[in-house]
């Protein structure tokens, strides 16, 4: 077995998050800060993380679902849109 880091192509990973959109995610944590900013945070810094060859899709739900990214590839551009995707999301039952 060849570990990752050592292989002849780089890993591809194909991330799926789904975040709770409902009223509780707006209470305040800390000062201004709710739940669902501390969340959209984490995303954004794994976001950040991944490479080129990754996919990334974020779906929301609260009432109902909703897709923001589908199978995006992480490049620069691609990192862009998501961030963009991840401010759109809000707390609203």
């Amino acid at each position: 077995m060849i570990p990752p880091s050592e292989a002849n192509h780089p890993t591809k990973l194909s991330i799926l998050f789904v975040v709770d959109g409902s009223l509780s995610m707006g209470e305040t944590i800390s000062g201004n800060t709710t739940v669902l900013d501390c969340v959209k945070k984490s995303i954004k810094a794994i976001c950040d993380s991944l490479e080129i060859s990754d996919k990334f899709s974020l779906m929301g739900f609260s009432t109902h679902s909703k897709i923001y990214v589908n199978h995006k590839l992480m490049d620069d551009s691609g990192k862009q849109s998501v961030i963009t995707e991840i401010d759109k999301m809000w707390a609203g039952g």
